[in-house]
């Protein structure tokens, strides 16, 4: 990772020291790397070489390694957001007529994709399984502020009461189109602008 030294520490830190949280929401501008490290975060934390666990990385080589950076580990879940909404739907409104945000305590408008809540509860299932390969489950939704209202409150109950196994990367712009229960269950790593 170039240019996000801080939050690499920090996650390190928690991979060395033990001391996870059971979720974290990266946050930071488009395109600066908030999947990319939510995913190298992944790797590390489903890596099989002890020593480079020890030292807050993933060894790269290792099948468990391999797996994840090829999406295909059986315990690593990345979420994304599902198909683009016709150009013609209209966005969800207020009670005033206007389109609103979260952000005001009330839903943002719609988005041209989703994550939507049969995503969630399919998530909600896996994680209800143990861990097949490794010693935890590992979730990443790559635009967790695209998570319509029905999923975020479906996943609040996740994040609320997680497995002991698993461990949630939620990466989002800002914490504006996500509930405040949803921000205060997570650990917020900030992402900078790159120089």
């Amino acid at each position: 990772m170039v240019g996000h030294a801080a939050a690499v520490r920090l996650l390190q830190h928690g991979l060395t020291g033990g001391h996870l949280a059971h979720a974290y929401l990266l946050l930071g501008p488009p395109n600066i790397g908030k999947t990319t490290l939510a995913l190298a975060f992944a790797q590390a934390l489903l890596c099989e070489d002890e020593t480079a666990r020890a030292a807050g990385r993933a060894c790269g080589v290792c099948a468990g390694c391999r797996k994840a950076r090829d999406r295909s580990h059986p315990d690593l879940r990345v979420i994304e957001p599902e198909g683009a909404a016709d150009e013609e739907s209209p966005a969800i409104e207020g009670r005033e007529g206007a389109p609103t945000t979260r952000g005001s305590g009330k839903r943002k408008a719609a988005s041209r994709v989703q994550v939507k809540i049969e995503t969630v509860r399919d998530l909600q299932r896996d994680l209800a399984l143990r861990p097949y390969q490794a010693a935890r489950r590992v979730v990443v939704i790559t635009q967790a502020d695209a998570m319509n209202e029905a999923a975020e409150n479906a996943l609040l109950k996740t994040l609320e009461e997680p497995p002991s196994y698993a461990l949630l990367i939620l990466a989002a712009e800002d914490t504006e189109h996500l509930l405040p229960t949803t921000v205060s269950r997570c650990q917020q790593v900030q992402l900078g602008l790159v120089p």
